[in-house]
């Protein structure tokens, strides 16, 4: 009995020992990486991709259309973006490219073009999309030495399930790889250190060592990622307005057998919209009225009359010869779109003691011409000797064509000598209304801003002659001349 009791004893010391070899030598794993020091991703630019629905309705709403709706989801497209529409719904199904983008409006709904969509949108689908693209640098620096064969690992942000635009269109979750490939990825970590063809696998970069390189500790890696022909898409905005959207990408050094040396750690970069800078420039413009000693026209003044003020044309005794006079109207704006002048009379050069009056040039030598049936017509024509007829004919100064303005080609048989051919190439008319029609003659015009002389002056030749059967007296009209820039 006494000898069971001791090896009973025997065996409880020796499970007690065991038991205390065990919690006096307790065996921990540990599982270590090194961080990569100054990691940073700098992008060409950090403005996000714009997308957004089409909030159109019914066929055709872009059919020649200058501008589209759309949905408030933060997008922003500038001016001179380059956008593009993509339809995706049966059995319609398009991209139309090339969108020129003039404005926004502040309420981010609507969208300007710079011209005509000339898309036939289908019921209001689609998606008006700005893809920006941006070249990505990356750099670190290492603390383990990465071996024969081993790499340089870059991890984007993953595609989520809801987020499955195509691949060459921005997405809201991450960097779309736009068809990036091996060539449009570069590595440099020093002279002598030789690195093989990265493989895209998205959102995965790796970049491997080749040709028994090695890379030591402490050393500094460049990765480019995107080249001037193929750049990653940024996402669209999320965050709200004046908030940077943050995407976290991972770095990280493994060896040949993928085992992680340094990191991975994640560089932190930001997407966040554009600052819109607005300045606004007054309207300007003068327009002035002022007396010719000679004009463009093509016609000689009339010698020994007084000459023109800004609010006076005398044409002294008229006879059977042409009398000519002149003034100049000066218009300067800073108008984008020019300007433009036109003129109506109070009626006809008229004796008021008596009636009688000169016909309009413009009724021939009728003498019981009527007022403007339009801006147009009755239509200028030319004056001739000896024949009772008034009016007045615009042109501008010579050269023809050399950033001048442009004469209406109604006052003239040609419709390039901008007024300036003289005699019977000059068309004449007095333009007056009746009845309050409201219509007047165009004198001349500029599309563009008016910087040179030329693009700023029109010459009014004042022209008149008598048969010699029209009644002694004092004959009169009043001209009004409007100067209408288009800012």
């Amino acid at each position: 009995m006494m000898l069971k009791l001791r090896y009973f004893l025997v065996i409880l010391i020796a499970i007690f020992l065991n038991i205390a070899f065990i919690y006096l030598h307790p065996v921990q794993v540990f599982a270590t990486t090194n961080a990569l020091s100054q990691a940073s991703d700098t992008l060409s630019t950090s403005r996000p991709s714009a997308s957004s629905p089409i909030n159109d309705v019914g066929n055709g709403t872009l059919s020649s259309a200058t501008s589209t709706v759309i949905y408030n989801n933060g997008s922003r497209f500038l001016a001179s973006d380059s956008a593009k529409l993509v339809v995706n719904k049966s059995p319609w199904g398009f991209s139309q490219t090339g969108l020129s983008i003039a404005s926004q409006s502040a309420d981010l709904k609507t969208v300007y073009f710079s011209g005509q969509a000339g898309s036939l949108l289908p019921n209001g689908y689609g998606t008006l999309i700005n893809a920006v693209t941006a070249s990505h640098v990356i750099s670190f620096k290492t603390v383990s030495t990465i071996p024969l064969q081993g790499k340089v690992v870059i991890t984007f942000p993953s595609l989520s399930a809801n987020d499955t635009q195509n691949a060459a269109s921005p997405s809201a979750t991450t960097f779309q790889f736009n068809g990036l490939a091996s060539s449009g990825v570069t590595i440099n970590s020093g002279s002598g250190m030789i690195w093989g063809l990265c493989t895209i696998a998205a959102p995965v970069i790796t970049c491997p060592l080749v040709n028994g390189s090695t890379v030591p500790g402490n050393s500094t890696i460049t990765v480019t990622i995107g080249t001037a022909s193929a750049t990653l898409i940024n996402p669209t905005k999320s965050a709200v307005a004046g908030t940077a959207d943050k995407w976290k990408i991972a770095l990280q050094t493994q060896d040949s057998s993928n085992n992680t040396l340094d990191g991975p750690t994640n560089v932190v970069v930001g997407t966040v919209e554009a600052v819109t800078v607005d300045a606004s420039i007054d309207s300007t413009m003068t327009f002035t009225i002022s007396s010719a000693t000679s004009s463009a026209c093509g016609d000689p003044l009339t010698a020994g009359l007084t000459t023109p003020s800004s609010t006076n044309v005398d044409l002294g005794i008229i006879t059977s010869s042409i009398t000519n006079q002149a003034q100049l109207l000066t218009v300067t704006t800073n108008a984008a779109n020019g300007y433009a002048i036109t003129a109506t009379s109070s009626g006809h050069l008229i004796n008021a003691a008596n009636g009688s009056y000169f016909p309009d040039a413009n009724q021939g030598n009728s003498a019981n011409g009527n007022s403007l049936s339009s801006n147009t017509a009755p239509a200028p024509q030319p004056i001739y000797a000896g024949q009772s007829a008034f009016g007045i004919h615009p042109c501008t100064a010579f050269p023809v064509g050399s950033g001048n303005a442009s004469v209406n080609t109604i006052f003239s048989d040609s419709s390039t000598n901008q007024g300036q051919g003289g005699g019977l190439h000059n068309y004449y008319a007095n333009p007056w209304n009746n009845n309050g029609n409201g219509f007047a003659m165009l004198l001349s015009s500029f599309s563009t801003q008016p910087t040179g002389i030329g693009a700023q002056q029109t010459w009014v030749e004042y022209g008149a002659t008598a048969a010699s059967s029209l009644p002694a007296g004092i004959y009169s009209t009043y001209y009004t001349y409007v100067a209408t820039p288009t800012f």
